[in-house]
């Protein structure tokens, strides 16, 4: 619910990380995904999911 994509594309990223390690979830000015990023990482660890959250500049 943070990047409102759909349950399948949500499977997806996660398959992605899964065999790659990592995946791309969205692009988004700074203040915005560092918000997701903060909101994706409380949800994981109050769901004890050990969900590493990075952000990284494009370009």
């Amino acid at each position: 619910c943070v990047f409102n994509h759909t349950h399948d594309r949500a499977t997806d990223f996660a398959n992605t990380i899964k065999e790659v390690g990592k995946a791309i979830v969205g692009t988004y000015n700074y203040e915005i995904a560092e918000t997701k990023a903060i909101e994706t990482t409380g949800l994981a660890r109050s769901n004890n999911f050990p969900l590493k959250v990075s952000l990284e500049q494009l370009g």
